[in-house]
């Protein structure tokens, strides 16, 4: 919401429509990139993130995975493998720093959507699991290099950002 009462949103679909940049997401694209791998490469040795990925979601070959995802509707398991991304990422992995990127990109697009919809200049507040990791940090990047310099990361659950963000615009 903008200094004048107008709001905007972008996103907020929900895990199946959208969802992008959250830990789901994540974890559902780390699992597509092994299944595109795979695609590649068929039988081809695993490297260290894909082993990592089979292993976390307790299969051992692409071909399990596709199963085990539609077989085990949980999201929040799903939602953990972004850990595995995460910690790939931060050790340098080429691919999990790419699915990193990706999270943050999507992000990106959604804050500054709604950013240019309303009257600025608009404070940004993060919140959720991976405003903490790798994912954050690239975040906060994108938005100071695209203008949005009043950035607060919460150190609470998402849902008391109202009130830091209420703060923030009327004081």
């Amino acid at each position: 919401m903008d200094p004048t009462g107008r709001e905007r949103r972008a996103g907020g679909w929900g895990y199946l429509l959208g969802d992008e940049g959250s830990g789901y997401w994540l974890g559902r694209e780390a699992v597509r990139t092994v299944l595109r791998a795979d695609q590649r490469e068929p039988g081809a040795a695993a490297d260290e993130f894909t082993r990592a990925i089979l292993s976390e979601a307790g299969v051992s070959s692409a071909v399990e995975l596709i199963a085990a995802f539609h077989d085990r509707p949980d999201r929040s398991f799903w939602a953990g493998l972004s850990r595995t991304v995460v910690e790939f990422a931060g050790n340098g992995d080429t691919v999990a720093r790419e699915l990193v990127q990706g999270a943050a990109e999507e992000l990106h697009a959604l804050t500054t959507a709604v950013a240019q919809q309303l009257d600025g200049p608009l404070p940004v507040v993060l919140g959720g699991g991976l405003t903490h990791t790798v994912v954050g940090e690239v975040l906060q990047e994108l938005l100071v290099e695209s203008g949005l310099t009043d950035v607060t990361v919460l150190n609470r659950e998402p849902v008391l950002g109202a009130p830091v963000l209420a703060k923030a615009l009327w004081g």
